[in-house]
């Protein structure tokens, strides 16, 4: 019997490109910071530990004082990670729009590098932005002119506002989701598995 082309089969095992997870940290004092950097910690690195069946890539980017950092790289490593997460202090003032520049860029770069991940991204924050990136300017403004860069993107967001709703005022996090989109969460001390739980349902 004469084997043809046609009859040749070749199973070829694809693999899911996975999901790339930055958490965007408020370290500012407004947020009683050291109690949600534990919750934090906790989340990031239970994401990692559980990287290898689910293929999760998380960094850590964090703003306060005058500006933001990214502190964890895009990394699978629990080391790295836990290295990093013990160096978290809280810093002053609240520099919200920087954040969001930062993560913007660093979700630019991580795509060149992870082509094909979903990209997530996780704010904790209570949204009181008080310095902006130029003087004049509004900090709650400037921190809502930077999320448009965010929408523009294939990215799944999941913003957890710290902060307890006040009647008639609506919260800065609020505002910052209508502009962003995805998960808004109101959760003045908010727990890990309910962090985890909105990163998967996203």
């Amino acid at each position: 019997m004469k084997i043809e082309a046609k009859d040749i089969r070749l199973h070829v095992r694809r693999e899911e490109p996975g999901t790339f997870v930055l958490f965007l940290l408020d370290t500012s004092d407004s947020m009683g910071a050291l109690e949600r950097m534990a919750v934090t910690k906790g989340s990031v690195l239970a994401l990692l530990q559980r990287s290898y069946q689910a293929r999760h890539v998380v960094a850590l980017t964090t703003f306060g004082g005058s500006g933001a950092k990214t502190i964890l790289a895009p990394t699978k490593s629990v080391l790295l990670a836990k290295k990093a997460l013990n160096a978290l202090r809280p810093d002053g003032g609240t520099p919200l729009a920087a954040g969001i520049e930062a993560s913007v860029e660093l979700f630019s770069s991580a795509g060149r590098r992870y082509p094909g991940m979903r990209k997530i991204l996780v704010v904790i924050s209570d949204g009181e932005a008080n310095i902006a990136r130029e003087r004049g300017v509004s900090p709650l403004r400037d921190a809502l002119e930077a999320a448009k860069r965010l929408r523009r993107r294939d990215i799944h967001a999941v913003l957890i506002d710290t902060k307890l709703p006040k009647v008639g005022k609506e919260n800065e996090m609020k505002s910052l989701h209508r502009v962003i989109g995805g998960r808004y969460i109101n959760a003045s001390a908010p727990g890990l598995e309910a962090i985890l739980e909105a990163v998967d349902a996203s």
